[in-house]
């Protein structure tokens, strides 16, 4: 089984290619505007240095979010397309999932990781993982705080004994988070590690939605009159929040 793994839910994009469980090939790049460039030559590259072309491929892993509400769906629609002229299967890892799951890997005796990342606007996203049967599940699923609630959480978090993750966590509570790449963001490597696994588990896979981790704003424009001589019907924005 070969599958491409995508994140650009945070400035940090990438694309894996995992081949039988391991990890063949991988493009990383720091890019905090104009993820729709850089990702896809990411993934020539991934592709190509793994040695395989796009008919080898047998599903995709997508990061679904939390993150950056304009970044992460670049990733989830170069999965669809691929998806869609490929006839692939398609996985959805959520941001956290993946920060929690190479925390377990490099620290299995942690009851439980905390993960934060940042949310923009103000916020940070956290959502509390557990390991089960070897995959990261959910406790909580993720929502935005406040920095300072995020604070309390994490300073929390750390005296009961979880492992809190997250680089975002420098910010508001300095010291307390276990930092590795892998953990500090989202990471294309291990987001189609998970992708692989969870299709080894199970022969079922439904489409991918997008996770925002809070409620969208909704942008109405001002109805026009009549005799503006305009369409007065009002105008309504599909933003999970504006673009962060």
């Amino acid at each position: 089984m070969i599958v491409l793994g995508l994140t650009t839910s945070t400035p940090r994009g990438g694309v894996a290619v995992c081949k039988g469980g391991e990890i063949v090939a991988v493009q990383r790049y720091v890019e905090p505007r104009g993820h729709g460039e850089r990702l896809f030559e990411a993934l020539d590259r991934a592709v190509r240095d793994a040695g395989i072309g796009p008919e080898s491929l047998s599903a995709i892993g997508c990061d679904v979010g939390p993150g950056s509400f304009t970044g992460l769906r670049v990733a989830l629609s170069a999965a669809q397309g691929v998806s869609l002229a490929r006839g692939l299967p398609l996985v959805g890892v959520g941001s956290l999932e993946a920060m929690a799951f190479a925390a377990f890997e490099l620290e299995p005796r942690t009851p439980r990781v905390v993960a934060f990342v940042n949310a923009h606007k103000g916020e940070v996203f956290s959502s509390v993982l557990a390991w089960k049967d070897g995959d990261v599940v959910a406790e909580e699923p993720p929502r935005a705080f406040s920095p300072e609630a995020a604070a309390d959480r994490a300073r929390a978090a750390h005296q009961r004994g979880d492992l809190v993750v997250g680089e975002v966590v420098e910010q508001f509570a300095p010291g307390i988070a276990f930092r590795d790449p892998a953990t500090d963001l989202p990471d294309a490597g291990v987001i189609a590690t998970i992708a692989a696994k969870r299709l080894a588990a199970t022969t079922h896979t439904q489409g991918i939605e997008a996770v925002y981790g809070r409620e969208p704003d909704v942008t109405r424009a001002t109805p026009r009159r009549a005799t503006d001589g305009l369409d007065s019907a009002t105008n309504v924005g599909s933003s999970g929040r504006s673009p962060a």
